[in-house]
């Protein structure tokens, strides 16, 4: 260590040890801190980590339940940013300059935090906190108001280590400055000195100490330069220098070169013993210059070094630069995070669902109304490009979910945050102290710049600044948010209960112990009226406030990541100096204990690797505590997880040529052109294991892959029918369809890439000469060419051989309209007759089937059918003797109308029937279903054009809205380009009113109900209660799913494949999940295994799903199909598991009678366009029991299993 810093620690040491001997203070007038008597047994003198521990004040006001705004009058924090229609600078109230930030910090060594704000259009403003929430503007006294500059953000540091908060204060067009603390609140200006005199278009400062030496480097966000003149009347042919500080030349994706505003370049300066280096290239953390609006140091891997999250503005991507520990930054955006706001501003970071993995929401300015929606995004689609760049750019929020893993998920539709209006600062904190931390959002802005019927553009700003076109125009004054965090990614509007919805201008916002009672207040800055001050009167249980001073570490201990283990849940904090929108809240940790007397165990997490541990901190209670130890060379090992990823199906590649579904119905939700691929397990070559098919898409053929043990080997011909390539194959089967004792190939031809009846869309059986190598038997499956979907084989009829259902998925160019299903009858020797219209003749109105299986619902020992339909229930058809009849209403299913995808079976409760997870689209996207409020879709003839349309519609309260909005929905109907002129009268019609009811009356209408996913548990009659999956399995939609037994506890567990990649431009890919494991209770209910323990973190456009036992190690190995996108395989870890290798005779059952009792069925098409391996798993048995069989064709057999067993192979 320095030992002019070892100097100044041990003069720090003096002095807070003296201050914490004595007893808790009273506010007096004079500010200073007055000992009492009665609290002096608070002072708990523990180790020598523990400077000072002192009781927290008790609020002097009773709990209301709600924060209080107190007046400037009360307060004495008299500060107003005007809007200045005469200020030269008023072509700044545009951009993320308008008002000046606020930062929150202990600034003349009373103890208490006093408040910073810059000045924008008027010099700074310091006010000293006196107590009470009683403060006084101190600017002039302390030599902080500053030279009048166009202040835009400060930080509150302490730069050089000597104990005292230093302030630095990024400009606009003018040098930054520093203002050095003498200790006592008077600063003394110095930026030059130390390399931070910068001149740039600096919106504000992030200090970090990215390369843990010790000190605070800087990160300066800049935004650009804003012309007070608009562009240039003609455009020149060169730039002059003028123009080039606020203009470029690009060449848009779409367009010719064209003048253009140019953002500035952000810069990376490293802290070298006082000097700062600009390190911006060599770091590799700047590309592109951009438009920057909020910079975010967090850990996002808690590997112990900082990493960094920037949010840029207008079209300019946001980037995630993760920290090589070498001085070096890498760019990991698309690599870590599915997408990104469109229009970032603030962002914060905490861990919201206390996983203990930090967590990331950015802000956009997505309306919260449906009108707000639809007038501001109207005019965006010449700009959908960056909906298709990688990862894609959403105006909506986005809130990163931590996994432990190299991806991240994303829940701002799920957790009820995704619209929140104009939103600048983020401010994670918990308000109410029940340990989880809370929301508050700022909204707000000078003018609506982004109204569709005044739309922002170039030609308004010739000759004149972008300020001028709406100067005239009124203000967006928007209601601040404040959300509840309740748990399980669970966040509910409280901004009205809790006194912070606010109506009006705000920026920037932080939070601060003003009374020092152990819970945060808030500070919101405003425009045209005074700045808020909010004191929490929230109420709540106990709490602990925890300050830092570091040695090896910086003085505030700025970086540290705060973990405490309090009745064994586990609450983690951050100290940083920025965070939100140009804000700073005071550099103290808050914990939420509830009726908790202690946290059990708090370990700090020190930047510089130094990991600390402290016990039994007792309630209400302020700790200063100093780092201590050494830094720890080498993290903990991990526990292995349940899988592990294996590259035995690294030559499986889906492919899929691009189609545009949209040319023949502009209006439709998603795209139907990438629905696959399906998958299949099986013994082709007939060498003992199991070999692997994976469906093509259009323009692809599918792939046969032939196991050899260890590894694959990829078939390149291993049929002659290679002009089936223009198939899209949807269901993939194998079984023996002409009883010759080999595997056959049965592929379902689905899409929409050809009109209706065109011959690619023949289903497709491949006969097996026995040795792997297939022939196309066109004979062999009867009906007209139609699109299909899922298929599924099974002996329903008890004749000896397997029949076929193939559900119709839809009809190409006419959706929703769907061809009917089929059941197709096997007569023994692989030529199949439909004889839907006499055995099932209500399958040919079934709708748009997605999923099915064979399985005995209503225990009576003939297998039924169970299908999953989109826009639809699911739907029940009872086997009576080789007949099927609709039983979907009696067995309770029809209300549930959803995107259903695919299904499963299960005894989920161990009550020996069968129970059936089902997949959906989740709750994790712009949509909102309920029986109440229904998704409604109708589709018909709208105006006089003989054309049938699309239009989707919703309600927001009791008002039916349609989704799709004025730009997309007058292009496909032209003639509502004449009836509504402009975005707003479109918004502010009802569905009834642009569409006539008579119209809507005549039209195919279908409605959705559920978006969950979830459990249908059987009574044992097919009848059915749903039980939604927990809300992680909610976070994206569910393609794939299969159950068996995983983790060895005899309960079954699921998986799912989720996200789905082809919605329409507008709505966005719905990619917040990484695919889910989730583990059984065994009463019907599940938990869900993070991706850190179960191993499994899948980024792509998930879709099917198997098992197989593929290298014979007894244990399951799970596979997962993607869009266009190769194979992802993984083997178990898990050692107490039961194999059983079963013929493939679909629908037998097998009950391992065990403790607990175990059942499962094998499936020949299950979950969603798949079928998995024959082999199902249980839990090993501990004592010797019988396993009962019960075949398809009613037998029932027993075999003996003896204790510890790993693997049986059952035959017929």
């Amino acid at each position: 260590m320095k030992p002019e810093r070892l100097l100044v620690i041990l003069m720090t040491l003096t002095l807070v040890l003296f201050v914490g001997c004595g007893r808790q203070s009273k506010s007096t007038d004079n500010g200073k801190l007055q000992k009492t008597e009665e609290q002096d047994q608070r002072n708990i003198t523990q180790t020598g980590e523990i400077l000072t521990a002192r009781a927290l004040q008790s609020s002097e006001y009773p709990a209301s339940g709600k924060f209080t705004a107190l007046s400037a009058e009360f307060s004495g924090i008299d500060l107003k940013y005007s809007i200045n229609l005469s200020s030269p600078n008023k072509h700044l109230y545009v951009s993320g300059f308008a008002c000046g930030g606020v930062v929150a910090g202990d600034l003349d060594g009373d103890d208490r935090p006093d408040l910073f704000f810059a000045g924008t259009d008027q010099k700074n403003r310091f006010y000293r906190n006196l107590g009470d929430f009683r403060f006084e503007d101190a600017t002039m006294k302390s030599n902080l108001g500053g030279e009048g500059n166009w202040s835009s953000a400060a930080t509150l540091i302490d730069i050089e280590n000597d104990g005292d908060l230093d302030v630095y204060i990024a400009n606009y067009d003018s040098p930054n400055t520093l203002h050095l603390n003498n200790g006592k609140g008077i600063f003394t200006e110095n930026a030059a000195e130390f390399g931070l005199d910068l001149v740039d278009a600096s919106l504000a400062p992030a200090f970090c100490d990215y390369d843990r030496d010790g000190d605070l480097d800087l990160y300066l966000l800049t935004n650009r330069y804003y012309s007070p003149t608009g562009f240039p009347s003609t455009e020149p042919e060169e730039l002059s220098a003028k123009q080039r500080k606020y203009f470029q030349f690009i060449t848009p994706p779409l367009g010719e070169r064209t003048l253009n505003i140019v953002p500035r370049s952000d810069r990376l300066l490293r802290n070298d013993k006082g000097k700062f280096i600009d390190v911006s290239k060599e770091s590799g953390i700047t590309r592109n210059p951009h438009h920057g609006l909020a910079a975010t140091w967090w850990d996002y891997d808690k590997d112990g070094w900082p990493d960094l999250y920037v949010s840029n503005d207008f079209d300019d991507p946001d980037a995630l630069y993760h920290n090589q520990k070498d001085g070096t930054f890498v760019d990991v955006t698309a690599e870590i995070l599915p997408h990104t706001a469109w229009f970032s501003m603030g962002a914060d970071s905490t861990d919201i669902d206390g996983d203990g993995w930090p967590d990331l929401l950015a802000a956009d300015m997505s309306g919260t109304t449906h009108y707000k929606d639809k007038t501001t995004m109207g005019a965006m689609g010449t700009r959908l490009w960056v909906t298709t760049t990688d990862p894609r750019q959403y105006m909506r929020n986005a809130l990163y979910i931590g996994t432990g893993t190299g991806r991240m998920m994303e829940a701002a539709y799920l957790t009820g945050i995704a619209d929140s209006d104009w939103t600048w600062a983020v401010k994670f904190a918990d308000f109410d102290g029940d340990g989880r931390d809370d929301l508050f959002l700022s909204n707000g802005m000078t003018r609506n710049f982004n109204n569709s019927d005044l739309p922002f553009s170039k030609k308004l700003f010739i000759g004149r600044s972008e300020w001028i076109p709406y100067e005239n125009t009124p203000p967006r004054k928007e209601q601040n948010l404040a959300f509840h965090n309740v748990g399980e990614l669970n966040l509910r509007d409280v901004s009205k209960a809790w006194g912070l919805a606010h109506v009006g201008i705000s920026y920037a916002a932080a939070t601060a112990d003003f009374d020092l009672d152990g819970d945060p207040d808030l500070v919101v800055v405003n425009m045209d009226e005074p700045v808020t001050l909010y004191r929490n009167d929230l109420g709540g249980g106990k709490r602990v406030s925890v300050r830092l001073v570091g040695t090896r570490s910086n003085r505030s201990g700025f970086g540290a990541r705060l973990e405490a283990e309090i009745n064994g849940r586990i609450q983690q904090r951050w100290l940083r100096p920025l965070s939100g929108f140009k804000s700073g809240d005071e550099p103290l940790a808050h914990f939420g204990l509830k009726e908790a007397r202690q946290i059990d165990l708090l370990t700090i997490h020190w930047p510089s690797g130094v990991r600390q541990e402290l016990r039994k901190l007792k309630a209400d209670t302020l700790y200063t505590i100093i780092e201590s130890g050494e830094p720890i060379e080498k993290p903990p090992k991990k526990p292995d997880p349940l899988f592990k990823k294996t590259p035995s199906l690294k030559m499986a590649v889906h492919g899929e040529q691009e189609f545009n579904d949209f040319q023949f119905q502009p209006l439709l939700p998603n795209k139907l052109s990438f629905l696959g691929p399906g998958s299949a397990w099986g013994d082709v070559d007939g060498d003992g294991d199991d070999d692997f098919f994976l469906g093509g898409g259009c323009g692809y053929m599918g792939q046969m892959h032939i196991n050899e043990g260890n590894s694959f080997r990829k078939i390149k011909n291993w049929t002659a029918s290679i002009t089936d390539r223009g198939a899209e194959d949807m269901a993939t089967l194998f079984f023996d369809a002409d009883a010759d004792g080999d595997l056959d190939l049965f592929v379902a031809s689905g899409g929409v890439e050809a009109p209706p009846g065109h011959l690619i869309h023949s289903d497709r059986l491949y006969m097996n000469n026995g040795s792997g190598y297939f022939n196309r038997s066109p004979a062999s499956i009867p009906g007209p060419a139609v699109s299909s979907g899922p298929a599924c084989a099974a002996d329903f009829d008890r004749d000896g051989d397997l029949d076929l259902f193939v559900g119709g998925r839809v009809t190409p160019g006419q959706y929703p309209m769907a061809p009917g299903s089929r059941l197709l009858i096997n007569d023994g020797k692989g030529t199949f007759i439909d004889k839907t219209s006499i055995l099932a003749p209500t399958l040919k109105g079934a709708g748009m089937v997605t999923g099915a299986i064979w399985s005995d619902a209503d225990n009576n020992g003939w297998l039924d059918l169970l299908l999953t339909r989109e826009w639809g229930s699911v739907a029940l058809y009872l086997n009576f003797q080789g007949k099927l009849e609709d039983r979907t209403i009696e067995a309770g299913l029809a209300d549930r109308t959803g995107w259903w995808n695919g299904i499963t079976g299960m005894d989920a409760d161990g009550d020996g029937d069968m129970d059936y997870a089902v997949t959906n689209f989740g709750l994790n996207t712009k949509y909102h279903a309920s029986a109440e409020h229904p998704i409604l879709l109708y589709y018909g003839e709208f105006d006089n054009s003989g054309k049938k349309r699309l239009v989707e519609a919703e309600f927001e309260g009791t008002i039916c809205y349609p989704i799709r909005g004025r730009s997309c929905s007058t292009q496909a109907i032209p003639s509502l380009g004449k009836k509504f002129d402009t975005y707003s009268s479109f918004a502010v019609s009802e569905l009834k009113d642009i569409y006539s009811p008579q119209l809507l009356d005549r039209a195919m209408q279908l409605e959705t109900r559920v978006l969950e996913s979830g459990l249908l548990v059987n009574d044992g009659k097919a009848g059915f209660k749903f039980i939604p999956f927990p809300r992680l399995a909610q976070i994206a939609p569910g393609f794939g799913i299969v159950s068996g037994e995983f983790n060895g506890d005899g309960n079954p567990d699921l998986f799912i494949a989720q996200n789905f990649f082809s919605p329409q431009p507008e709505t966005g890919r719905m990619d917040g999940g990484i695919s889910l494991m989730m583990t059984g209770k065994g009463n019907g209910q599940f938990n869900v295994m993070r991706s850190s323990q179960s191993g499994i973190s899948v980024s792509g456009d998930a879709m099917s799903a198997t098992l197989s036992d593929t290298n014979g190690d007894s244990l399951p190995d799970l596979h997962i199909g993607i869009n266009s996108d190769r194979v992802r395989s993984f083997k178990s870890t898990s050692p107490g598991i039961l194999s059983v290798r079963l013929p493939v005779m679909p629908g037998t059952k097998l009950t391992l009678n065990s403790n607990p009792i175990q059942s499962a069925e094998l499936y020949l098409g299950s979950g969603y366009l798949s079928q998995s391996a024959p082999v199902l798993f249980f839990a090993l048995p501990r004592k010797n029991t019988t396993l009962t069989i019960q075949w398809p064709d009613g037998k029932i057999t027993e075999q003996m299993v003896q204790a510890g067993t790993k693997n049986l192979t059952l035959k017929r």
